[in-house]
């Protein structure tokens, strides 16, 4: 086993007036039976006067979005979840979730978003008893609330192929406006190509896209 080497960086001015940055490569963390963590930037702000580079606050964020702002701020990490939850051939397919922009701290609460990727393989997860995939998943939250989500992959039909070309693409959105204003759920399928279907008596039908 090799030990891990991370890279702190701190900018000190005066009490009101400090910064520490750091970032961690992909490593193993203990005990959680092979999930790995990467940080490529998170910084810890103390300053009345500055905010880290880069450093952006979402509209509607409840807190300081200035440079009075003290706090974390994620930039960017992965967390990799351990081979065993993949259901890819591939053993390097892996669950992985990104997280960006991740602003923390006592009076507004987390405020960030999180992208998973490679979630279920085509046709292991169920939707409405059908054959699916969960390709990704997209969760933004604003003040410690989930503001808006979204789910996309793949169907199969009940009557065609179980292969990946014959899928129907679906996304599900979560939280998102309608031309009212209000939020709600809407979930849509769009063919990728034309579907074949096999049917009875060795006869076979073709679904083109429209």
């Amino acid at each position: 086993t090799t030990k891990v080497a991370t890279n702190v960086q701190t900018e000190i001015c005066d009490w009101n007036d400090w910064l520490v940055e750091l970032n961690l490569p992909q490593s193993e963390i203990n005990g959680l039976n092979g999930t790995e963590l990467k940080i490529t930037s998170m910084t810890y702000d103390h300053s009345l006067v500055r905010n880290p580079l880069d450093m952006a606050f979402p509209a509607n964020f409840d807190g300081d979005d200035d440079v009075t702002f003290k706090g974390f701020w994620l930039k960017q990490a992965k967390v990799i979840l351990p081979e065993g939850l993949s259901t890819y051939e591939d053993p390097t397919q892996r669950v992985e979730v990104q997280l960006n922009n991740w602003i923390i701290n006592k009076s507004s609460g987390i405020t960030g978003q999180a992208l998973a990727a490679n979630i279920i393989n085509l046709p292991k997860a169920n939707i409405a008893d059908l054959g699916a995939s969960i390709d990704t998943l997209q969760i933004s939250f604003l003040n410690s609330t989930a503001e808006n989500a979204y789910i996309k992959g793949k169907i199969i039909l009940p009557f065609s192929d179980s292969t990946s070309s014959n899928a129907l693409l679906y996304t599900g959105l979560f939280g998102g406006e309608d031309t009212s204003g209000i939020k709600g759920f809407k979930f849509t399928l769009e063919p990728e190509g034309n579907i074949k279907a096999r049917l009875f008596a060795g006869s076979s039908m073709e679904i083109y896209p429209s």
